[in-house]
Protein backbone atom coordinates (compact mmCIF):
# COMPACT_ATOMS: atom_id res chain seq x y z
CA UNK A 1 0.00 0.00 0.00
CA UNK A 2 2.82 2.14 1.04
CA UNK A 3 4.48 2.01 -3.13
CA UNK A 4 1.00 2.21 -4.24
CA UNK A 5 1.12 5.35 -2.60
CA UNK A 6 4.45 6.57 -3.96
CA UNK A 7 4.03 5.67 -7.26
CA UNK A 8 0.85 7.83 -7.85
CA UNK A 9 2.47 10.10 -6.51
CA UNK A 10 4.71 10.24 -9.46
CA UNK A 11 1.90 9.28 -12.13
CA UNK A 12 0.32 12.80 -10.93
CA UNK A 13 2.84 14.50 -12.67
CA UNK A 14 3.47 11.73 -15.51
CA UNK A 15 0.81 9.76 -16.18
CA UNK A 16 1.94 7.78 -18.81
CA UNK A 17 5.28 7.22 -17.31
CA UNK A 18 5.94 3.25 -18.56
CA UNK A 19 7.38 1.93 -15.68
CA UNK A 20 5.88 3.57 -13.06
CA UNK A 21 2.29 2.19 -14.63
CA UNK A 22 4.72 -1.22 -14.62
CA UNK A 23 5.05 -0.76 -11.14
CA UNK A 24 1.65 -0.18 -10.18
CA UNK A 25 0.15 -2.84 -11.86
CA UNK A 26 2.84 -4.74 -9.80
CA UNK A 27 1.35 -3.29 -6.39
CA UNK A 28 -2.30 -4.17 -7.37
CA UNK A 29 -0.85 -7.68 -8.18
CA UNK A 30 0.44 -8.01 -4.80
CA UNK A 31 -3.19 -6.43 -3.33
CA UNK A 32 -5.20 -9.12 -5.40
CA UNK A 33 -6.65 -6.15 -7.12
CA UNK A 34 -6.78 -7.88 -10.80
CA UNK A 35 -8.78 -5.91 -12.82
CA UNK A 36 -6.91 -2.68 -11.31
CA UNK A 37 -3.65 -4.33 -11.98
CA UNK A 38 -4.78 -5.08 -15.76
CA UNK A 39 -6.03 -1.81 -16.65
CA UNK A 40 -2.29 -0.38 -15.10
CA UNK A 41 -0.21 -3.04 -17.01
CA UNK A 42 -2.28 -2.29 -19.90
CA UNK A 43 -1.71 1.20 -20.22
CA UNK A 44 2.19 0.53 -19.13
CA UNK A 45 1.82 -1.84 -22.65
CA UNK A 46 0.57 1.16 -24.71
CA UNK A 47 2.76 3.31 -23.46
CA UNK A 48 5.65 1.20 -23.97
CA UNK A 49 5.14 -1.92 -26.16
CA UNK A 50 8.47 -2.89 -26.84
CA UNK A 51 8.78 -3.40 -23.12
CA UNK A 52 8.92 -7.42 -21.93
CA UNK A 53 7.85 -7.40 -18.43
CA UNK A 54 4.52 -5.72 -18.78
CA UNK A 55 3.42 -8.14 -21.42
CA UNK A 56 4.28 -11.04 -18.87
CA UNK A 57 2.83 -9.08 -15.77
CA UNK A 58 -0.25 -8.60 -17.97
CA UNK A 59 -0.27 -12.36 -18.79
CA UNK A 60 0.30 -13.16 -15.06
CA UNK A 61 -2.85 -11.39 -14.08
CA UNK A 62 -4.93 -12.95 -16.45
CA UNK A 63 -3.63 -16.09 -15.44
CA UNK A 64 -4.56 -15.49 -11.62
CA UNK A 65 -7.70 -14.48 -12.72
CA UNK A 66 -8.37 -17.83 -13.78
CA UNK A 67 -8.13 -16.26 -17.76
CA UNK A 68 -5.79 -18.78 -19.01
CA UNK A 69 -6.32 -18.65 -22.32
CA UNK A 70 -6.31 -14.91 -22.96
CA UNK A 71 -3.21 -15.04 -21.36
CA UNK A 72 -1.18 -16.66 -24.12
CA UNK A 73 -1.02 -13.83 -25.87
CA UNK A 74 0.93 -11.39 -23.38
CA UNK A 75 3.01 -14.08 -22.05
CA UNK A 76 4.16 -15.40 -25.86
CA UNK A 77 4.53 -11.52 -26.54
CA UNK A 78 7.00 -11.43 -23.60
CA UNK A 79 9.04 -14.34 -25.02
CA UNK A 80 9.06 -12.87 -28.46
CA UNK A 81 10.60 -10.07 -27.02
CA UNK A 82 13.12 -11.80 -25.03
CA UNK A 83 13.06 -15.69 -26.04
CA UNK A 84 16.03 -16.42 -23.78
CA UNK A 85 14.25 -15.02 -20.28
CA UNK A 86 13.78 -17.85 -17.47
CA UNK A 87 11.02 -16.39 -16.37
CA UNK A 88 8.64 -15.78 -19.34
CA UNK A 89 9.78 -20.01 -20.17
CA UNK A 90 8.67 -20.89 -17.30
CA UNK A 91 5.42 -19.01 -17.18
CA UNK A 92 4.53 -20.37 -20.68
CA UNK A 93 5.35 -23.72 -20.30
CA UNK A 94 3.18 -23.70 -17.10
CA UNK A 95 0.10 -22.56 -19.10
CA UNK A 96 1.01 -24.58 -22.33
CA UNK A 97 0.78 -27.76 -19.84
CA UNK A 98 -2.55 -26.45 -18.09
CA UNK A 99 -4.08 -25.95 -22.01
CA UNK A 100 -2.51 -29.85 -22.54
CA UNK A 101 -0.25 -28.77 -24.96
CA UNK A 102 2.29 -31.48 -23.46
CA UNK A 103 5.16 -31.88 -26.25
CA UNK A 104 5.57 -27.65 -26.34
CA UNK A 105 4.83 -26.98 -22.00
CA UNK A 106 8.30 -29.47 -21.66
CA UNK A 107 10.35 -27.78 -24.91
CA UNK A 108 9.84 -24.38 -23.03
CA UNK A 109 10.58 -25.99 -19.60
CA UNK A 110 14.13 -27.67 -21.00
CA UNK A 111 14.64 -24.46 -22.80
CA UNK A 112 14.77 -22.53 -20.01
CA UNK A 113 16.89 -25.26 -18.12
CA UNK A 114 19.55 -24.89 -21.11
CA UNK A 115 19.73 -21.10 -20.40
CA UNK A 116 19.87 -20.85 -17.06
CA UNK A 117 20.57 -24.39 -15.64
CA UNK A 118 21.81 -22.47 -12.21
CA UNK A 119 18.46 -21.63 -10.94
CA UNK A 120 16.23 -24.24 -9.14
CA UNK A 121 13.07 -22.59 -10.11
CA UNK A 122 13.66 -23.53 -13.79
CA UNK A 123 13.88 -27.05 -12.58
CA UNK A 124 10.71 -26.92 -10.51
CA UNK A 125 8.80 -26.28 -13.67
CA UNK A 126 10.03 -28.90 -15.90
CA UNK A 127 9.42 -31.09 -12.93
CA UNK A 128 5.64 -29.77 -12.66
CA UNK A 129 5.32 -29.95 -16.79
CA UNK A 130 6.86 -33.41 -16.60
CA UNK A 131 4.86 -35.04 -14.33
CA UNK A 132 1.06 -33.51 -15.78
CA UNK A 133 2.90 -35.22 -19.09
CA UNK A 134 2.85 -38.46 -17.46
CA UNK A 135 6.63 -38.81 -17.16
CA UNK A 136 7.00 -39.49 -13.50
CA UNK A 137 10.70 -40.18 -13.75
CA UNK A 138 11.71 -37.33 -15.36
CA UNK A 139 9.41 -35.05 -13.14
CA UNK A 140 11.62 -36.61 -10.47
CA UNK A 141 15.19 -36.25 -11.64
CA UNK A 142 14.16 -32.17 -12.16
CA UNK A 143 13.02 -32.00 -8.75
CA UNK A 144 16.05 -33.36 -7.23
CA UNK A 145 18.30 -31.65 -9.70
CA UNK A 146 16.08 -28.42 -7.96
CA UNK A 147 17.12 -29.89 -4.26
CA UNK A 148 20.40 -29.92 -5.26
CA UNK A 149 20.68 -26.32 -6.70
CA UNK A 150 18.27 -25.27 -3.76
CA UNK A 151 18.23 -27.25 -0.58
CA UNK A 152 15.54 -24.58 0.42
CA UNK A 153 12.93 -25.03 -2.40
CA UNK A 154 9.99 -25.51 -0.54
CA UNK A 155 8.14 -26.61 -3.80
CA UNK A 156 10.64 -28.83 -4.55
CA UNK A 157 10.29 -30.77 -1.55
CA UNK A 158 6.44 -30.71 -1.45
CA UNK A 159 6.34 -32.42 -5.40
CA UNK A 160 8.80 -35.04 -4.68
CA UNK A 161 6.76 -36.08 -1.70
CA UNK A 162 3.90 -36.07 -4.30
CA UNK A 163 6.09 -38.30 -6.49
CA UNK A 164 6.64 -40.42 -3.35
CA UNK A 165 3.18 -40.70 -1.79
CA UNK A 166 2.13 -41.78 -5.30
CA UNK A 167 4.58 -44.43 -5.26
CA UNK A 168 3.47 -45.85 -2.35
CA UNK A 169 5.98 -44.58 -0.33
CA UNK A 170 3.87 -42.40 2.50
CA UNK A 171 6.78 -42.18 4.87
CA UNK A 172 9.14 -40.69 2.71
CA UNK A 173 6.36 -38.41 1.31
CA UNK A 174 5.66 -37.34 4.81
CA UNK A 175 9.10 -36.25 5.22
CA UNK A 176 9.39 -34.59 2.58
CA UNK A 177 6.16 -32.71 3.57
CA UNK A 178 7.84 -31.86 6.38
CA UNK A 179 10.81 -30.67 5.17
CA UNK A 180 8.40 -28.03 2.86
CA UNK A 181 6.69 -26.65 5.45
CA UNK A 182 9.75 -26.04 7.60
CA UNK A 183 11.25 -24.08 5.28
CA UNK A 184 7.79 -22.31 4.61
CA UNK A 185 5.69 -22.92 7.27
CA UNK A 186 2.62 -20.86 5.25
CA UNK A 187 2.90 -23.54 2.92
CA UNK A 188 -0.67 -24.54 2.39
CA UNK A 189 -0.37 -27.21 -0.24
CA UNK A 190 2.12 -28.99 1.54
CA UNK A 191 0.15 -28.98 4.85
CA UNK A 192 -2.72 -30.39 2.72
CA UNK A 193 -0.32 -32.84 1.51
CA UNK A 194 0.90 -33.74 5.04
CA UNK A 195 -3.00 -33.79 6.50
CA UNK A 196 -3.41 -36.77 3.66
CA UNK A 197 -0.53 -39.02 5.06
CA UNK A 198 -1.58 -38.05 8.69
CA UNK A 199 -5.27 -39.49 7.68
CA UNK A 200 -6.45 -41.94 10.27
CA UNK A 201 -6.10 -45.08 7.77
CA UNK A 202 -3.53 -43.75 5.87
CA UNK A 203 -0.75 -46.30 4.69
CA UNK A 204 2.27 -46.58 6.93
CA UNK A 205 4.76 -48.17 4.64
Amino acid sequence: DEALSEIRRVLATSPNDPESLEIEGLCHLRRRDLPRALDALGRAIAASPDVPHPHYLYGFALREAGRGREAEAPLGEALRRSPDEPVYLRALAELTSELGRHGESLALARRATEVSPERAANFVTLGFVASAAGDKRLAREAYERAVALDPADAAAWNNLGCLDLEAGKPLIAKARFREALRLDPRGERAQRNLNLVLAPGAPAR
